[in-house]
């Protein structure tokens, strides 16, 4: 079931964010790129740190409201 999750997000994503899930397989060609005179695109990577803070946050009141009493 993971694989399956992981294979639909990619497939919904990946055009968007050339599939990158982890913020350090991001991190690694963005800085190679930045060192090596390539595209720089660090405007981007605040996506990949704020995005699973804010999702974990939300998770855990979604949480909070189905289970609470």
């Amino acid at each position: 079931m993971v694989g399956l999750a992981v294979a639909g997000i990619i497939t919904t994503t990946g055009n968007l964010t050339g599939a990158s899930l982890n913020p350090a397989r991001t991190f690694g060609p963005y800085l190679g790129d930045w060192l090596l005179g390539g595209q720089n695109l660090w405007e981007f990577f605040p996506i990949y740190i704020i995005g699973p803070i804010v999702g974990a946050v939300l998770a855990a009141y979604l949480y909070d409201f189905l289970t609470g009493e």
